[in-house]
Order: C-alpha cells, then sequence, then structure tokens
C-alpha cells in the first residue's frame, strides 16, 4: 500500500467515526426509552382553584389538568410536580412582584392516574409534598393487578459536569401519551440553598428522572429557590436576570431520603382516609400543610 492510498483509507476510516458515534447514542437512547417507559404514568387531575384579592374571591372554580409522574415505589408511590397540585409558587411569584392582597388557593379534589399502554384510570390521593423542591408524591388507593415498575435510586451513580443527560417524558393525551425523551447536560454545580448540579436541555418540568445514557436515575430535575433577592430591578428579572430561583438535578443519594418519608408519609395518611373514607380528597394532605414530606435538609444542606 502506497502513503497516498494508506492515508486515503484512514480518513474514510476517521471520516466514519462520527457516524458509528451517532449510531451507537440512537441505540442507546432507543433501548433506553423502552427501559425507563413503563415507569412513566400521566396523572389526571381535578382542582378547586380559588383567587382573592384584598380579601374578596374573586374567582373559584374547578379546572382539570394533568400531570406526567414516575412510580418510585411498587407501593403505587408516585412522584410529580408540586406546582401540579399546589399554588405555592405561584404565590411566592406574586408576592415578588409587589402585588399585595393577591392570594391563589388550589386543592385537588380527584386524582386518577393512566399506565403505558392502558385507557383505565386508577383512583389515587395526594400523600406527601416538599414544596422546596417542587416535588409531590400520590399514592396509589390499589395496587391490585398491576405490575408496577418503579425508578431506583439505589446504587446510582454520582453525576459529573459535561455528562450527558436524558428524561423521558410522556405526551398529552391527544398524542396517545407517547413516551419520548429529552437531552442535555450537567453544567456545574452549587452548594446552596443546598448541594445540586445545574443542568443545560430542553427538559419538562421538576419531578421527573434525569438518567445517564445507561439508564442509570442519576436524581430528579427539581426546582430551587435560592431564598435570595438577586436584583431589585424587575425589569432586571423580566429579562432573565437575578431570577432567585432555577432548575437542577438533585442527586440520587438526596431523592432516596425524600422518597422513603414519603412513603411513610402515605402510610399515615391512607390509614386517616381508612377511618374517614368520605373526606374529599385534598382534605387530609393538602399540598404545602399537613402531608408535607418532612424537609430531607439534614442530607441536602
Amino acid at each position: 500500500m502506497t502513503l497516498r492510498s494508506a492515508a486515503l483509507a484512514f480518513g474514510l476510516f476517521a471520516s466514519s467515526l462520527p457516524a458509528v458515534a451517532q449510531d451507537s447514542d440512537a441505540q442507546q437512547l432507543a433501548t433506553l426509552l423502552e427501559k425507563v417507559a413503563p415507569s412513566v404514568v400521566n396523572v389526571r387531575i381535578v382542582l378547586k382553584v380559588e383567587v382573592t384579592a384584598m380579601g374578596q374571591v374573586v374567582q373559584n372554580q374547578e379546572e382539570r389538568s394533568s400531570a406526567t409522574g414516575v412510580v418510585v415505589d411498587p407501593s403505587g408511590l408516585i412522584m410529580i410536580s408540586n406546582s401540579a397540585v399546589s399554588a405555592d409558587r405561584v404565590n411566592k411569584m406574586i408576592a415578588a412582584s409587589g402585588r399585595e392582597g393577591i392570594d391563589v388557593s388550589i386543592r385537588p379534589t380527584d386524582l386518577k392516574v393512566i399506565f403505558e399502554g392502558g385507557e383505565k384510570e386508577h383512583p389515587a390521593f395526594l400523600a406527601a409534598s416538599e414544596p422546596d423542591l417542587d416535588l409531590a408524591f400520590v399514592q396509589l388507593e390499589s395496587v391490585e393487578g398491576l405490575e408496577l415498575q418503579a425508578v431506583s435510586f439505589a446504587d446510582s451513580p454520582k453525576p459529573t459536569v459535561g455528562q450527558r443527560l436524558v428524561q423521558v417524558s410522556r405526551l398529552s393525551e391527544g398524542f396517545d401519551y407517547a413516551p419520548h425523551f429529552s437531552l442535555g447536560r450537567v453544567s456545574g454545580k452549587i452548594r446552596k440553598p443546598r448541594k445540586a448540579f445545574s443542568v443545560t436541555g430542553n427538559f419538562i418540568g421538576p419531578g421527573l428522572p434525569l438518567y445517564d445514557l445507561q439508564g442509570a436515575a442519576l436524581g430528579v430535575l427539581t426546582s430551587l429557590e435560592s431564598g435570595v433577592q438577586e436584583s431589585s430591578s424587575r425589569l432586571a428579572q423580566a429579562m432573565g436576570g437575578g431570577a432567585g430561583h432555577g432548575a437542577f438535578l438533585l442527586p440520587a443519594k438526596k431523592v432516596r431520603g425524600v422518597v422513603q418519608q414519603a412513603l411513610q408519609r402515605a402510610k399515615e395518611v391512607a390509614a386517616e382516609r381508612a377511618k374517614a373514607p368520605k373526606v374529599e380528597q385534598g382534605d387530609e394532605a393538602p399540598s404545602g400543610e399537613g402531608g408535607e414530606a418532612a424537609p430531607s435538609g439534614a442530607e441536602g444542606q
């Protein structure tokens, strides 16, 4: 082989490397989606929404919405975003905007869970919430006849800056609740208000796990508030400066603690419901009040 032909052969080999890598990534992502999708569910929610201004009720109505959640325990515990069932963040945004005297109350009155490939609605109740992390937990009333696949946060590898991330969610009812993935990366680390990793990517809201390419759950996408008003200029905030909040990856180790607390709270709420089965849904564990999971501050701060 001449030097020229050898160089040509090497060039052809080198040019094929990106395509090979892309094919490998595509296969990994397809495998991950198939593996994870059964744990991702849709939660249909009926909410009682009340808005007051200067002590006067200006809106009182029932609304229907939905949220994507993930099974985190075979007993039927499902994690979703707390913002889907609570006005906690909405009221904080209103207060930060300087509009005094306005308060929004959101209370879930009915929760139904739909699993992959099924049309049946499975009744559930709000079991616990962790407003600081924008996480909430829904408990199925019964798991009879269900084979639940739960996401495991045990033995998860530690995230690293620059690492690729995958999130699996579902499209809306009009698109058959089809599972799909979003990609991103770990972009940095923070220590306050708790240890977490900043992320970039076109991710859906909090409450869903973020995986590595091998399908290991590295943690959960969460929304953290700094607690510090970083800019007094509302114009600067509107342009993206000094917002004081953002999306982060809460490591699996911290998630495990929150899930364990939610499991305990779910048992307590289930016992309370058994004693008073006719109590309207949401009264026994309103988000942000009696149904909160104890903060995981000892681990996360």
